[in-house]
């Protein structure tokens, strides 16, 4: 039984751009436009947020230097000895190999996060170019996209990489790609590379799950026989490829322990404290923005004559549910409903305008400016590229500034102070957690930190007392002493009511304090460069 297509139009779109690649058309102009200027606008000019960043270039500064992937934790003292499965151990050796390139440095962190972005987002768009021939649908799926997961894109972090993969592997289900052998081949050489730079390879398994399972009961509903569902080409060759890409995912330093690592995290009590990893309300910014985008896909669907594909509703209702579980899920739906609202918006525009496709109509028309519309793609992307902060450092031959390309939430100035008494406490220090990977690469290790971001490395304990602390609670001091905590970085943000409490005791005095922080030293200490 022969798969059927996912869309009439679609088959003969992709022969003729196959036959006529890379000579693009104006609408792709405008498509790349628009990505170009996501990337400028957006993050490759956007100053990079303070927290998750800091701790994976540390990390991944301590493999480049020791040579071997760390099995405990070992940057932060308290934890020494807790067992570690570094998932991301290939993004962290790459970032910080990055940073520390006197030519690339932190404006070539800035471009790479934002280029993953755009390579996602135009993966999803492009699903519904194909697809519909409309570039306007493939506009409104980056929007939409990019709507629903703009807070989880303002952090750079190695989890990008497996948006950006997750969106390619979509693009390719969606498009029926997975007919090509050679596409099939190189499917599971993704997964080679997506293991070893993120843990989240798991929602792309998942994902080709989902499609099968929609493959397979489309399947079964026009032939009423098991047998032939399960003989549909397209459902065959996902049943083999995802073992065969779960296999794939084996090949990374970690091994078994991955997918281990993997199913330890979901349950760990440290994770269930984190803002990020609740559930999706309608208090949160990027809970009204997913509401938004639903409530257009529902009006999409209802104004298009085409059904929702059974896929792709099947691949709603899972990372739906996973989203509002927790919201950081919104990262695996947001190319679904990007996709699923592209598409069906396109449809409903053609059919109020009763006219095909642009891209259809632009092929037939004006076929000898191709090549011209391929040098104007070019051109967007030169430009794209020479306004960025990389561009500028690359083309004017000059470093930017940190100041211009870190967030101002960054600790700068009182990682500077700490530098300039070249402080060296030999016991941990009390730092949030969102600032402890800053502190520690700003003072080149000196700072050792309570705990850092990595969460899931933490012991629970140790996390917990941390929380108490931050939060100012009735034994913070006490905490402080018995873990022999001589310096206390504060946040005047975060911590007015730890910074009350510091302010009473008799255990510690004011050490610094600036428009953003407040540190503290235990009264009698003194530390070896004081």
């Amino acid at each position: 039984m022969k798969h059927e297509p996912i869309s009439d139009h679609r088959s003969t779109v992709d022969l003729q751009n196959s036959r006529r690649w890379p000579r693009m058309s104006a609408s792709s102009v405008a498509f790349t436009f628009v990505l170009s200027g996501i990337l400028v606008l957006c993050y490759a000019n956007r100053p990079l947020w303070h927290t998750d960043l800091w701790d994976h270039v540390n990390y991944g500064r301590k493999m480049l230097q020791t040579g071997a992937l760390p099995t405990t934790e070992p940057l932060v003292p308290l934890a020494a000895g807790a067992p570690m499965v570094n998932t991301a151990w290939g993004a962290q050796v790459f970032m910080a190999a990055v940073l520390s390139s006197t030519c690339l440095g932190l404006p070539a962190l800035q471009f790479g996060h934002g280029l993953l972005v755009v390579i996602g987002l135009a993966a999803v768009g492009q699903a519904v170019r194909k697809n519909s021939g409309s570039t306007l649908g493939a506009v409104i799926a980056v929007g939409a996209m990019l709507a629903v997961n703009w807070q989880q894109f303002l952090v750079i972090r190695p989890q990008i990489v497996g948006v950006t993969f997750y969106s390619v592997v979509l693009a390719l289900l969606a498009t029926d790609q997975l007919r090509r052998r050679w596409v099939r081949c190189m499917v599971p050489l993704l997964f080679v590379a997506w293991a070893n730079l993120h843990g989240s390879f798991a929602m792309g398994l998942t994902l080709m799950g989902v499609w099968a399972a929609g493959q397979a009961v489309k399947a079964w509903w026009t032939s009423k026989s098991v047998r032939a569902a399960l003989r549909c080409d397209a459902v065959q060759r996902l049943l083999w490829l995802i073992p065969v890409c779960a296999a794939a995912a084996l090949l990374t330093p970690n091994g078994i322990s991955v997918y281990l690592e993997i199913l330890r995290i979901g349950g760990l009590q440290n994770i269930q404290s984190m803002y990020e990893w609740g559930p999706l309300t309608l208090s949160m910014k990027q809970g009204k923005a997913t509401l938004i985008v639903v409530c257009l896909l529902v009006l999409a669907t209802v104004l298009s004559p085409k059904r929702l594909q059974l896929e792709l509703t099947l691949s709603l209702i899972v990372f739906g549910g996973l989203a509002v579980w927790s919201s950081r899920m919104l990262n695996w739906f947001g190319p679904v409903v990007g996709v699923a609202l592209g598409l069906h918006a396109a449809s409903a525009w053609q059919r109020w305008r009763h006219k095909k496709s642009d891209s259809a109509g632009e092929a037939a028309k004006s076929p000898d400016r191709r090549a011209l519309f391929t040098a104007a793609n070019v051109g967007i992307c030169f430009l794209a590229f020479a306004f960025s902060n990389l561009g500028v450092q690359t083309l004017g031959g000059s470093p930017l500034s940190p100041t211009k390309l870190l967030s101002s939430r960054t600790p700068i100035t009182m990682a500077e102070f700490l530098n300039s008494k070249s402080l060296a406490p030999r016991n941990p220090v009390f730092v949030p957690a969102e600032w402890a990977g800053y502190v520690f690469y700003a003072t080149d290790g000196r700072v050792m930190p309570f705990v850092n971001l990595h969460v899931h490395v933490m012991p629970e304990k140790l996390w917990s007392d941390y929380m108490h602390i931050m939060l100012g609670q009735r034994r913070a001091i006490e905490l402080l002493n018995d873990y022999d905590v001589d310096l206390v970085v504060t946040d005047r943000l975060r911590n007015r009511y730890l910074i009350e409490r510091l302010l009473a005791a008799n255990e510690f005095r004011l050490r610094y304090k600036d428009s953003q922080a407040v540190v503290f030293q235990r009264t009698g200490t003194t530390f070896d460069a004081d």
